[in-house]
């Protein structure tokens, strides 16, 4: 019964809450499979809690390689975030509003801690100095159309919140968002933008 998926809900967000995130999203995995029995808001809250577990992975993962280690890591990193990303479409999916909204700003801001880790990479271990302009350009590089994807994805639960009317004063908080997110780039935004698959950067030795 639908009732069941609500109570096991509970059970996920408490474990959740306290901190127990492996339990917890193994325990959303029994909503989600509810099929016939669960409610939709149940599994999208569900996966929505999945989907913040794998955010915490992704933030958890560090970038701290050697060079030879480096594009290793560094797919790791990237495979962590499509995840998260994954699982809040997952949410959005399942068309409960305020979880949609909530994953689209969530996601935002993933793609935006995305950025920031390409922007402030440290340099492989081993990698010399005079590199580290070439390095650090090719981070740049593939930081742009994430950084453009967090503005449209912000843009997007905006119009959401905006077209569901929800008056939960998440609309104000949205609109700060986006204003901020804009003043940090002079990039303009593409409709066509697309998340990009892992592209691990290529460091080459001066002169190779």
């Amino acid at each position: 019964q639908p009732q069941a998926s609500l109570i096991q809900l509970r059970s996920v967000e408490a474990l959740f809450a306290k901190g127990d995130h492996s339990k917890a999203f193994t325990e959303a995995n029994k909503v989600l499979s509810m099929n016939g029995n669960g409610t939709e808001a149940a599994k999208a809250k569900a996966r929505f809690i999945q989907a913040q577990i794998l955010e915490k992975e992704f933030e958890q993962q560090s970038v701290k390689s050697r060079l030879d280690r480096f594009t290793t890591v560094f797919a790791i990193k990237t495979g962590k975030l499509e995840k998260a990303q994954k699982a809040y479409q997952a949410a959005i999916e399942y068309g409960e509003p305020h979880v949609a909204v909530e994953s689209l700003m969530r996601l935002s801001k993933l793609y935006g801690s995305y950025v920031e880790m390409l922007k402030t990479m440290p340099l492989p271990e081993g990698l010399p100095q005079t590199e580290a302009p070439a390095f650090q350009a090719e981070m740049d590089k593939l930081a742009i159309p994430m950084e453009e994807k967090s503005v449209e994805t912000m843009a997007d639960a905006l119009a959401q919140a905006k077209k569901l009317d929800l008056r939960t004063g998440i609309i104000p908080r949205i609109q700060a968002e986006l204003d901020r997110l804009n003043m940090k780039t002079s990039s303009s935004l593409n409709d066509s933008i697309s998340v990009p698959h892992p592209v691990l950067p290529v460091v080459r030795r001066v002169g190779s």
